[in-house]
């Protein structure tokens, strides 16, 4: 008897219950009530069931196209040896094991549906050529009398406990994987906010790492400011006590004192300071009608008392100064004119108005000078191009130069020498500077200073019209105001009330401050 080996999932059953034979029980031990060891009298007797059975049976065995032994199952008789393998490769179980095998690679939760599966699979594959190899013992023995249905019940029985335990197990696979699916999105999520924590605290670190390098250039600021002010207050202490007086001048011929044609410029000489304007002097929104250079002083000059000994004593200096105008040099961040306009006509009043015949002839008057000196001095001639060079190698006068200074000239009455005012610079550098460029930048620090103290004293100050009003209630408010009124050159007009019991030492003090004002 031939059959195909590409059966559908029952052709076990189909194979068992084609035969002719009457049927008999599923159970082994009714299908072989007695144990027949005396027909199995040539086989050992720790032989296996197949072995048995073929010898006592008489057939001949064949080999299987494929066998079953990866399973664990019984060898057949060569009759139905590949009709029942090839059955049994159809089966579900068979199936199942093939397909967990695939993808046990793949996936651990399949591998681990393979374990679980494979013993329930193989015992019941086992079990159920256990009862095949009985019947058919059965059926040469000539016992049946089992039913085509019963026996499909009884293989069909652990094949649907087979399946009802796969499908259990798949479903508590199934909710394992839905579990970690789960715990996946849930650390997914927890990542997700982590990154985002930590996007934001790196955010957080950037800030601060921006203002700790900002405070860092705040703090490196303030102490170059702090240096700058320090080093001003510095060169402010030295040079108010080093320039009691005006440092730069020029030396011209006195005119016209009866000039020689010969010799014009042998006699007298005097003396004019310059006013030391630059950058220094200049202030946001000044007046651009007033120029920045260095210029004379508005003053007629003075008379130098003794020439010879002037020269001997100040004549290098000089001659460097005239030089420097010349050439037109600037240094120390003084702008130097042209000649011509060292002397502004425009800005001349009557009171300078000697200086008005000195514009035409102040550059002969310069060169006559600088010959002079050079023929009494010992040194050569400096170039041109090495003038700066030569400039640098001079040394500045002293404080007690610029003292003695003031006994060569014959001076009148007043104590402000070329009618220039002194002031610091913001570096502490000591300037003096003619009345325009004075008030100038006093237009924008004392007259700023002056409100602020006439504010706090409760009064009122007009600035276009130069009007103060203010009501004082104690001498200490008064001697505030009288300190401001010292500096304050825009005064005009003052309406006060002493509201206290006065004295006439405070009448005194008003007056003091008015004429200091």
């Amino acid at each position: 008897m031939s059959h195909s080996t590409n059966c559908c999932p029952h052709s076990v059953l189909d194979i068992v219950l084609s035969t002719s034979v009457e049927p008999i029980g599923v159970n082994p031990l009714r299908l072989d009530p007695t144990d027949r060891r005396d027909d199995l009298t040539d086989v050992p007797a720790d032989a296996p069931l197949e072995d048995r059975t073929v010898t006592a049976l008489d057939i001949t065995p064949c080999t299987p196209e494929t066998t079953a032994g990866n399973i664990g199952l019984l060898d057949t008789p060569s009759s139905l040896s590949s009709d029942v393998d090839a059955s049994l490769k159809a089966t579900l179980p068979q199936k199942v094991v093939t397909l967990a095998s695939r993808k046990a690679q793949e996936s651990e939760i399949e591998q681990r549906f393979i374990s679980l599966l494979a013993p329930e699979v193989e015992g019941t594959v086992r079990a159920s050529s256990d009862i095949c190899q009985a019947f058919i013992k059965a059926i040469k023995d000539g016992n049946g009398g089992l039913s085509r249905a019963d026996l499909r019940q009884e293989l069909d029985e652990p094949f649907k406990k087979l399946e009802a335990m796969m499908v259990a197990k798949n479903t508590e696979l199934q909710e394992e994987m839905s579990a970690m699916r789960k715990e996946i999105d849930a650390k997914q999520e927890e990542m997700i906010k982590l990154q985002e924590v930590s996007d934001a605290k790196q955010e957080e670190i950037i800030q601060l790492q921006e203002e700790m390098k900002q405070m860092q250039q705040r703090a490196l600021n303030q102490l170059s400011v702090l240096q700058s002010r320090v080093q001003a207050v510095l060169t402010q202490t030295y040079e108010l006590h080093e320039y009691p007086i005006p440092r730069l001048f020029i030396v011209l011929p006195q005119y016209p004192s009866g000039w020689n044609i010969l010799e014009p410029f042998t006699d007298k000489y005097r003396l004019y300071f310059l006013c030391e304007c630059g950058e220094h002097t200049k202030a946001a929104g000044s007046n651009n009608n007033v120029a920045h250079e260095i210029h004379l002083a508005k003053h007629e000059g003075y008379e130098i008392a003794r020439p010879t000994d002037f020269f001997q004593q100040y004549g290098p200096y000089v001659l460097t100064i005239l030089k420097m105008l010349k050439f037109g040099v600037s240094v120390a961040s003084v702008t130097v004119p042209t000649v011509a306009h060292l002397i502004n006509a425009n800005a001349l009043d009557q009171a300078a108005k000697g200086l008005r015949h000195l514009k035409d002839c102040i550059e002969p008057g310069m060169n006559h000078v600088i010959s002079k000196i050079e023929k009494d001095s010992v040194d050569e001639e400096v170039p041109v191009e090495n003038f700066v060079d030569h400039m640098g190698n001079k040394e500045a006068l002293e404080g007690a130069d610029l003292r003695k200074l003031e006994t060569f000239l014959k001076k009148d009455g007043n104590k402000v020498l070329g009618n220039l005012y002194r002031t610091v610079t913001d570096k502490g550098h000591v300037k003096w500077v003619c009345m325009d460029h004075y008030r100038e930048n006093y237009n924008k620090t004392a007259a700023e200073a002056f409100r602020r103290t006439v504010d706090s004293l409760g009064g009122c100050f007009d600035e276009n019209n130069g009007v103060v009003t203010v009501k004082l209630g104690s001498r200490v408010l008064a001697s505030q105001l009288y300190l401001a009124l010292e500096k304050a050159r825009s005064v005009y007009e003052l309406d006060i009330i002493l509201d206290w019991a006065c004295t006439g030492t405070d009448l005194q003090a008003l007056e003091d401050a008015l004429k200091k004002s």
